[in-house]
């Protein structure tokens, strides 16, 4: 995903500007969605090579900006460099990542709610690097929307009644209230044609 922090240019102005940047890592294909308008970038990775073959390798880029998705606008002097990559602050990361896996397991389609086992394992990895880096929701995030955080405490809650012990304590240590929601929303059913996954899901 590339998050871009404009309100001058939509979605398909910036995949535009991208797939015409001189580098040629960005491409655009037609969309498959039958009468879709919209095209979809990609972005090209190294080759690589069997004994006979060359394959070309591509990664599907998402364009995003703020406010779809929740995302809040984050200030150029908050963004640093890793690797040469600007790289989106750590807490708003961690919190959009519970909000997909949130998303994920709420959803009736099971392409999306097999997503949230993966999430889990991401979330929880980035629980470990976030007491190593001594994050802290009510430290250095202040400029957070109001909104957004408080969504992200109620998730908190979801998540640790269906997590690990170990990620209820992490939570607390980077300022969250891990009390255990009351009721757990159930995982809805998967759309018919995927129910012989169930047993798989749950």
């Amino acid at each position: 995903d590339l998050v871009v922090m404009t309100y001058s240019y939509e979605q398909e102005s910036l995949k535009r500007i991208l797939a015409n940047d001189p580098s040629g890592v960005f491409y655009l294909r037609p969309a498959k969605t039958p009468g879709a308008t919209y095209k979809v970038l990609f972005a090209s990775l190294a080759s690589t090579s069997s004994l006979y073959t060359r394959y070309h390798r591509s990664c599907k880029v998402d364009v995003l900006k703020p406010e779809i998705m929740n995302i809040p606008f984050i200030d150029s002097h908050r963004i640093v460099d890793i690797d040469a990559l600007p790289v989106m602050p750590f807490m708003p990361l961690l919190l959009l990542k519970l909000q997909a896996w949130e998303d994920h397991r709420k959803s009736t389609r099971y392409d999306f709610q097999a997503k949230q086992y993966v999430d889990v394992r991401d979330i929880e990895k980035l629980l470990v690097i976030a007491v190593q880096r001594r994050e802290h929701i009510d430290k250095d995030e202040k400029w957070l929307p109001s909104s957004f955080v408080n969504a992200a405490r109620e998730r908190v809650k979801l998540f640790v009644s269906v997590g690990s012990a170990s990620s209820r304590e992490r939570w607390v240590r980077i300022g969250f209230d891990a009390t255990i929601a009351r009721s757990v929303p159930r995982t809805p059913d998967a759309p018919l044609a995927s129910r012989g996954f169930n047993a798989y899901r749950r």
